[in-house]
């Protein structure tokens, strides 16, 4: 079988029900028929599976049970079928998706390779015969990092098995914008995450139920810092602002910059105290004898010729003649 050919594919899946390995089994059939491979659907027939399949372009083999807990002749004529079919349909691969159509794809094998894909960690088995069949396995595909880790626990091996992560068709959720499911539930505006399945245990839907009380507690918490937020920012800019003049009192304080100017103050009185005891010494305070002098003058009569030439003498006629001149309109 060269590697760019096309090739045979012939699923087997023991399922009935539109839950589990039934849409990623339709999904991947449909991925490689895009890819121009041939592929085959071996399933429980008359059911919601079925249904779907047949929905999707895709025809199940006839004549096929895959009963898991039927009729041990219903178990042969299964063999039988899919041997039949392996020979017929010249399928290069047979892909199993749960353990009862693990030993029977390996027994009816023939030449074609085998692939198993682990959809839940609890197919991984430790028991014997289950690790026997493991590794005479071609390839073993697990869905999540959880599976893959288990089946390298029971000893697959590291070769042989690869992790390929579940998909969702996105664009089957797109259609719509949801107003019908939040007008009959009540929901408002208010952001609303949902899960497609069916509920059942061990599936970790109470993983995701303690999510969504994490998620409403954030949601809530995130409300509040809302609504405090105008009071939280004038907190954190006076606090800030009070840091800052702190900061700087404590610089200044620290880079000795209020001492200097204390001594610079106190210099400056010692410089005058100084000069005021000079200039009293010395008789160099000219503003103060000037003053003096000048009071002298005005309480003593001027009695010589050079008291009246100097301005000191007492006022003469002169006076009345200037007041005259000085009350004159003028022309």
């Amino acid at each position: 079988m060269s590697d760019d050919r096309p090739i045979t594919v012939l699923h087997l899946v023991a399922n009935r029900w539109w839950t589990g390995s039934a849409e990623p089994v339709i999904r991947l059939l449909l991925g490689l028929r895009a890819r121009g491979h041939r592929v085959l659907l071996g399933l429980i027939p008359g059911d919601r599976f079925e249904q779907k399949a047949r929905e999707a372009g895709l025809e199940p083999l006839a004549d096929l049970s895959l009963e898991v807990r039927g009729n041990p002749v219903h178990a042969l004529a299964d063999l039988r079928r899919v041997r039949q079919a392996i020979r017929a349909e010249a399928v290069d691969v047979v892909h199993a998706h749960h353990s009862h159509d693990h030993w029977l794809g390996w027994l009816g094998r023939g030449r074609a390779g085998l692939v198993r894909s682990f959809h839940n960690a609890r197919a991984a088995r430790r028991d014997w015969p289950s690790t026997w069949l493991y590794r005479r396995t071609d390839a073993l595909l697990a869905v999540s990092h959880e599976i893959e880790e288990r089946l390298r626990r029971v000893g697959v091996p590291p070769a042989r098995l690869s992790r390929v992560d579940g998909v969702v068709d996105l664009a089957r959720f797109e259609a719509g914008d949801g107003a019908a499911i939040r007008a009959e539930f009540a929901l408002g505006h208010a952001p609303v995450l949902g899960c497609v399945a069916r509920l059942a245990p061990r599936r970790g839907h109470e993983l995701l139920i303690r999510g969504f009380q994490q998620l409403q507690q954030l949601l809530r918490d995130v409300d509040k810092i809302r609504a405090e937020s105008s009071d939280a920012v004038a907190d954190i800019i006076t606090s800030k602002q009070e840091k800052d003049i702190a900061d700087m009192l404590s610089g200044i304080a620290q880079d000795g910059t209020a001492k200097e100017l204390q001594d610079m103050r106190q210099m400056r009185q010692e410089l005058r105290a100084e000069a005021r005891i000079s200039k009293e010494m010395a008789g160099t305070d000219t503003k103060a004898q000037e003053a003096e002098f000048l009071e002298y003058a005005r309480t003593s009569a001027s009695n010589t010729e050079f008291d009246s030439l100097v301005g000191l003498g007492a006022k003469t006629e002169a006076a009345p003649a200037a007041k005259e001149k000085a009350q004159a309109l003028p022309e």
